[in-house]
């Protein structure tokens, strides 16, 4: 019989648990669709930074050739010198205007791309660098050789780009990790229970020990004072779960659905019953009382 009643409770266990699971997988799978919905809408940080600089780079090389009145020339592809600069190559000679090639870099390399750049113009066969000036939003610099138009010659004109930002992504950047942080925070949640080593589950605690006392769920007694009590099957069952709840209000209906799960009409009589059988075999528990909420449920205290 106690066989039975435990294989009973295992299953009603198991499936108590799986349906907790469940019950929150919908938790998971609506922070894992956020999270795609967000790489699929807003690319990557490093990506949209690198399509803006190539933009910009080509605007600044098609603005140069407007300049210089050339409009049947391509804008050549933009080259990657190392890892935050990039050059605009002609292929043709160009003159450079400082004043006008300051208004461009400030007005196009907006503060969404960079906050702090380099702009130099290098000469195409000498490599040295002919006029160059930084752009710092933080700490503004004046441009040097205003008014000081740099002669015809073939030229390139690399920029540095320093602290890139996007502040458009920071927010679906932090709501990208804060959902990250929510997946991983609920699934630690759900394993919780099966890390603790608090309290193991109904089949690895058939002896349980308390103080001066020991119960032993799988012959249905209670050892105390080389004495044994025995129990019902009921009487251990409803024990056990108040052991296992021990401190906490263990309503009657929980009670009702445990025990007597799928076995017949149950009345509240019953449960009265073995409680009261209950109350007076643990008595010789030391400090052990099952304490009754009126119309909720019991409480077991073990000092």
């Amino acid at each position: 019989m106690m066989r039975s009643v435990k294989k009973v409770y295992m299953n009603v266990k198991k499936r108590f648990t799986i349906g907790k699971l469940l019950n929150k997988s919908w938790l998971w799978l609506a922070c894992f669709l956020l999270i795609v919905a967000i790489k699929l809408l807003f690319p990557s940080k490093d990506v949209l930074l690198e399509k803006q600089t190539q933009i910009a780079m080509r605007t600044i090389g098609d603005e140069i050739l407007t300049y210089n009145q050339n409009y049947n020339a391509p804008v050549l592809p933009i080259e990657e010198i190392d890892k935050s600069t990039l050059r605009h190559k002609f292929d043709q000679p160009i003159s450079i205007n400082p004043d006008k090639l300051s208004d461009l870099a400030l007005k196009i390399i907006h503060p969404e791309i960079t906050s702090h750049c380099i702009v130099h113009v290098m000469d195409a066969e000498s490599k040295k660098v002919v006029y160059g000036f930084e752009i710092d939003r933080k700490n503004p610099k004046p441009i040097p050789c205003i008014g000081r138009p740099l002669p015809q010659s073939n030229y390139y004109v690399d920029i540095s780009f320093f602290e890139m930002h996007s502040a458009r992504l920071d927010v679906a950047l932090f709501v990208e990790s804060f959902l990250g942080a929510s997946l991983l925070f609920c699934l630690f949640l759900i394993g919780l229970p099966f890390l603790k080593k608090r309290e193991a589950p109904f089949e690895d605690r058939d002896v349980i020990k308390i103080p001066d006392a020991q119960l032993d769920f799988r012959a249905n007694e209670i050892l105390v004072k080389n004495k044994r009590i025995k129990l019902t099957s009921k009487e251990a069952q409803i024990l056990k779960i108040l052991v296992d709840n021990e401190g906490n209000l263990v309503t009657r209906d929980h009670l009702t659905q445990e025990v007597w799960l799928k076995e017949g009409v149950v009345t509240s009589r019953s449960l009265d019953m073995y409680i009261s059988r209950l109350r007076k075999k643990i008595k010789e528990l030391p400090n052990a009382q099952i304490l009754n909420r009126h119309g909720k449920g019991y409480v077991l205290h073990v000092k």
